[in-house]
Parts: structure tokens; sequence; C-alpha cells
């Protein structure tokens, strides 16, 4: 039988699903910033990263080369199943390629103590040149690199593969040393601060040299709030994705509630930001685990280790609850 099958003939009672409206929760507060003297050109002015992103390329606050920005929420960002927030810029396909400005992001509790989430970068070690682009693949736990459709009619600007964008979930950073010395508590986040990343000088985490293709800065369009201490009731559907080095990745999608609370139709994915039909993947896993409440399911092999990619995957309850991760090997 095949895998896809199995799990959605666990949820295929005949539903009807009222249309959800494409509402969000967004910055609504420029805390602080710094262009370092509007350095590399652009658009400046940090109001235009509050509220929804909007489809306009010149709605949007340039960081700066090397300048960063600390936005405000009406709301207490929490650390829910999947993703919690998506930060969107404005890159921009070229190709199978994209045009990306990578922006290092940081979040605090308090609005002194600042937590950068770990990225890892891929690339070559020498830039491209100021026009040049990259694979989506290269950037991990970087927002600037995925473009999106906010503010397109009907696009839900919570959902990680709709929406597009960058996401971010704060589990990642589980056992960052501000955690552990409870200087940053993941339930309740207060503020995010993005910081431009400075191509050929900046580092990931393992201090690699990070290259982008431009000379400029990172333009931020606007962040959304996927889980907030209003909306998180332990009681929504989870995606847990899981790519190790080998590429053998895994995919838990459950629902508290059970398997029959999950919407089939809802169900999204796309590889390096761009959708495909979900069968296309799930034919050819396999179960690893099948309970009432979550089905696992594994790829049972490995992947050319030159093969880097990232994917994402969504899915929503009959309540229109959601939940989603993206994942980079």
């Amino acid at each position: 039988m095949r895998p896809c099958f199995v799990v959605f003939a666990l949820c295929a009672t005949p539903l009807s699903f009222a249309p959800l409206a494409a509402q969000g929760v967004f910055a609504t507060k420029v805390i602080a910033f710094d262009t370092k003297g509007n350095a590399g050109g652009g658009s400046f002015d940090p109001k235009n990263a509050l509220g929804a992103p909007s489809s306009a390329t010149s709605n949007v606050h340039s960081l700066g080369v090397d300048g960063w920005l600390t936005l405000g929420f009406d709301v207490v960002i929490t650390n829910g199943p999947g993703a919690d927030f998506i930060v969107f810029e404005n890159p921009f396909r070229v190709g199978s390629q994209v045009y990306s400005e990578a922006v290092f992001v940081e979040v605090s509790s308090n609005g002194t103590d600042f937590a950068r989430f770990p990225t890892r970068y891929s690339g070559p070690s020498t830039s491209g040149g100021p026009f040049a682009t990259g694979y989506v693949g290269w950037y991990e736990g970087f927002a600037g690199i995925k473009p999106h459709l906010g503010g397109a009619p009907g696009v839900d600007p919570a959902d990680v593969v709709q929406v597009g964008g960058d996401s971010f979930d704060l589990e990642d950073l589980r056992n960052h040393p501000l955690v552990l010395a409870n200087k940053l508590d993941l339930n309740r986040v207060i503020q995010i601060r993005l910081v431009d990343v400075v191509a050929g000088i900046s580092r990931d985490t393992a201090g690699r040299i990070i290259q982008d293709p431009t000379s400029g800065s990172a333009d931020i369009d606007a962040v959304s709030v996927i889980h907030h201490v209003a909306n998180t009731k332990g009681t929504g559907p989870f995606v847990v994705l899981d790519i190790p080095p080998s590429g053998d990745l895994t995919l838990t999608i459950g629902d508290p509630n059970g398997l029959v609370d999950l919407d089939p139709s809802s169900l999204r994915m796309a590889l390096d930001g761009l959708e495909f039909p979900p069968d296309a993947l799930i034919s050819v896993m396999t179960i690893k685990q099948l309970t009432g409440n979550k089905v696992t399911l594994g790829l049972g092999g490995s992947l050319p280790p030159q093969f880097t990619f990232h994917l994402g995957v969504s899915v929503k309850d009959r309540a229109g609850d959601r939940s989603g991760q993206n994942r980079v090997r």
C-alpha cells in the first residue's frame, strides 16, 4: 500500500472547510536600527518593515552594509510546533538560482540579550561578482534567501510553503548559551533583530566566510508571526522534518487530536522554495512509524553528497491551525 494513501486514508472522511481569510500577525514597532550611514545605498525607511509583506519591491527597508534593524510586536512570540516566524526580504529567481542578500536573525526576551540562529553556508568561497546568483540550498539559518508571495491575494502569510520567505523555528535555539543561562525564554520572545551579512567578511557558525552576490545590503519587507502565546494551544498539527548529512530525510506529520483532524487538502511541499505535488515525495518514502495521531515517513536511502536542497512542508487541521517546517541539506 502506498504511504500517501495510508497517511490520508486516516483522514478521508468527507469534510467541508470554509475558506480561511489570509490574516496574519506582523511586526508593529521599530525598536532601533543602524544603517551604518546608509552604507551600500537603497531605500532607508524602517517603517517599511512593519505590517504585512508587500509585492512592491520598493516598500522595503535597506539594512545598510553591516547594518541592523530591531523590530517589536504586539504579541509575544512562542515556541510552537515547527516554524514560529517568517522573515521576508526581496530576493528573486534567475532560472534555477536566486539573487539573494543574506541576513542573520536574532531574538530576545528582554531587549538586551539577543541569540543568533545558527547558520551554515556551503556555497563557493569566492565572490561571483555583484550580480551573481546562487542556489537556495547553499544557505541555512539565514533570512533573505527565498523569494516570497507576500501580498498576493489568497496567500496565507503564515504558511511557510505557500508564502515563501525564510522561516525560523525557536526550537533550534534550545541549546544556545543564552537559553541555558535563562537569559532567553523561547516561549516569550518580544523582539527580533535582523543583521546584514557582509559578503566576503561575515562568517557562519562554523567560521566559514559567507558570500552573497551583492555589494549592497539586504532589504527587509516584513516579519510574520506564526506562533504567539494567544494562538498556541497545544492542540494544533505538527510537522517535524529532519535532513541528516546523508540526505536520508524523515518526515513526521501529526495532530494531538488524531490524524483524522488534519485537512489532507492543506498539505504543501516546496523544493528550494518552489511548490511541487506532495505525492511526488511521499510516494517514494516508506512508513517508519504509524499511530493514531502521527505518521513518520523515511526516504530509506542516502543522496549524493553534492545534492544540496531546501525542503519545506506545511499542513493545517480542520480548525485552520497550521504547522510547517523548512530544512536544508
